[in-house]
């Protein structure tokens, strides 16, 4: 795996950027982003936490009310939130 990143199109999948936390983090990017990429003061966003979006999901895309959703959760089929 190490001879692929030693490639020079690879390497310029590589990023690093600090995280909203504060650390450092390494990753790839895909070749799509590579140019919107450039900017060497980018923060990346850590993924969603399970569940961290639901209620705003099914309030505003799919325009449930608080009842329905308290009913979801009380009914396991979503979690709590």
């Amino acid at each position: 795996m190490e001879e692929v990143f030693e490639q020079p199109e690879v390497r310029e999948l590589l990023i690093e950027a600090n995280s909203v936390q504060g650390f450092s983090l390494k990753g790839l990017r895909t070749a799509v982003f590579v140019s919107e990429c450039e900017s060497k003061n980018r923060v990346i966003l850590p993924p969603p936490h399970y569940a961290e979006h639901t209620e705003m999901v099914l309030k505003k895309f799919l325009e449930y009310e608080d009842e329905m959703i308290q009913e979801l959760i009380e009914e396991g089929v979503i979690d709590g939130m």
